[in-house]
């Protein structure tokens, strides 16, 4: 299957716009304007003066800086990888293979569905499951991403244990193009994968 790539839905932009300047302005302003209002001491006035000028630059700073993330931005997923990367100074590139998957969830806070975005976690053995090994950040479909890329593990393992075809490329795509691919099927790939593993333990004791 060829690599398809994919982006952050562009509301992404808006959610980060939002969410940074609030939250510079709430950690500022609520304070340090009354002091600028209410106090006659020249050094205050200055140091609060100053502090509102870095304020702005700050927000200047945001409102340049997050398009440029936005834009730097990359997913990618294949038959064998998971594939993202990011980063307007440093770069980041991560590339995860499908035969390493162990749990795949959805994070979606309050402003995420506000926009209509989720976050993709995928897990490892490695991991331990606290931390993600790879993520798909502000994406649209998250849902279904989670139910794809767990198609293309159930996928992977059953052809890897050859108790399956050959691994074709599923129709679909995530964030921009649709993917037909719905709860009921994901469970029953969850359980055709919890019986794959059970096999191989029969056949590794079989074996011993």
């Amino acid at each position: 299957m060829q690599k398809k790539e994919f982006r952050p839905n562009p509301a992404m932009k808006t959610f980060l716009y939002t969410s940074s300047l609030l939250i510079l302005a709430v950690s500022v302003l609520p304070w340090s304007i009354p002091i600028a209002v209410s106090t006659n001491d020249p050094l205050a006035q200055t140091i609060m003066f100053w502090v509102h000028v870095i304020t702005v630059l700050v927000a200047i700073w945001l409102i340049i800086w997050v398009p440029r993330y936005y834009e730097s931005i990359a997913y990618a997923i294949d038959d064998k990888w998971l594939y993202a990367e990011g980063g307007v100074f440093w770069k980041r590139r991560s590339r995860l293979p499908i035969s390493r998957v162990q749990m795949v969830d959805v994070n979606q806070g309050p402003w995420q569905r506000v926009y209509g975005l989720g976050s993709l976690r995928i897990f490892t053995a490695a991991t331990g499951q606290s931390t993600a090994e790879l993520s798909f950040q502000n994406i649209e479909n998250a849902e279904q991403t989670r139910d794809y890329v767990l198609r293309l593990v159930q996928q992977f393992r059953a052809g890897d244990n050859g108790l399956g075809d050959s691994i074709r490329e599923p129709e679909g795509i995530p964030s921009r193009a649709k993917i037909h691919v719905g709860s009921d099927e994901a469970q029953v790939a969850r359980l055709l994968d919890s019986l794959l593993n059970e096999v191989r333990e029969i056949r590794k004791k079989l074996r011993g």
